[in-house]
């Protein structure tokens, strides 16, 4: 994930891009008292895997492990391992970079599949509350981002876009 204070080119294969950071940034503003240590976006990383229904959707994640990224010109997930910047060492870019991993490749890489299980996590790992006011902030984008409905609902990749839902 790019760091998100800075806007990326536009890209044309991931036209969502930038919308997207916009509205996480909106719903998750960076504060110095949120950063967390490598350590303790660790703890998190293991949490999250070692739930009940993300073991049951995504049995093939068995460790992810969580590194320092500076250097790189973004945040980033690649061979199980979620490299972050230090302006990106928040809960809500350790979610979204656990998505990446488990989101199929040949998407949009924040394409409505993408948004569409990171409303499902944004629900499951915080509140319908804060996943409600995502939602509403993808709506009042412009142009609005797209996500996935089932997908945002059940969080099963199986049951995306289906019925003609998206």
């Amino acid at each position: 994930m790019a760091e998100k204070d800075k806007k990326l080119p536009f890209d044309p294969m991931d036209p969502q891009q930038n919308h997207l950071y916009e509205a996480e940034l909106a719903v998750f503003p960076r504060k110095k008292d949120k950063f967390m240590s490598l350590e303790e976006l660790q703890v998190a990383t293991d949490d999250i895997l070692s739930r009940p229904w993300f073991r049951k959707a995504h049995p093939e994640v068995k460790k992810l492990t969580v590194k320092d990224g500076r250097g790189a010109k973004w945040s980033r997930i690649g061979d199980d391992t979620i490299h972050l910047l230090r302006v990106s060492r928040v809960r809500d870019v350790l979610i979204h970079e656990i998505i990446h991993h488990i989101v199929p490749g040949g998407t949009e890489w924040h394409g409505s599949v993408y948004c569409g299980m990171l409303l499902y996590f944004i629900g499951k790992l915080y509140d319908q509350k804060t996943k409600d006011r995502l939602r509403k902030t993808f709506k009042r984008a412009s142009p609005p981002i797209v996500w996935d409905k089932r997908l945002a609902r059940f969080g099963d990749l199986d049951r995306a876009g289906k019925e003609g839902e998206t």
